[in-house]
């Protein structure tokens, strides 16, 4: 997801694999670029479900209001 021009692809990858990918972008929440934690709360809000929800959760208490937002 931080992958400059190949972010899309990216996300929109991690969309289609939806639940299976949730254990993977609990690392990317985690990254110290803001962009990045956006682009991962905003994959795991397509994906939906319990364990999506529980991350979106956390990201909800980020530090930059992009990632809020996104979640």
């Amino acid at each position: 997801l931080d992958q400059g021009a190949f972010h899309e692809q990216a996300m929109a990858y991690l969309v289609e694999l939806g639940p299976r990918a949730v254990p993977g972008i609990d690392q990317a929440l985690a990254a110290q670029d803001p962009a990045t934690r956006e682009r991962a709360a905003m994959v795991l809000g397509f994906i939906g479900g319990d364990e999506a929800f529980v991350l979106l959760e956390r990201a909800r208490g980020d530090s930059d209001l992009r990632v809020v937002r996104a979640a």
